[in-house]
């Protein structure tokens, strides 16, 4: 059972990393788009 919620810790540092990098992605290229154009 401490495994399952050292997994879940895991996985909600990982999804959390993932959805931090997608808005900082996302950010960067409206700002390089909005450049470009």
């Amino acid at each position: 059972m401490k495994t399952l919620n050292i997994l879940k810790y895991v996985f909600t540092l990982i999804g959390a990393g993932m959805l931090v990098g997608a808005v900082m992605s996302y950010s960067s290229t409206v700002s390089f788009i909005e450049r470009a154009t």
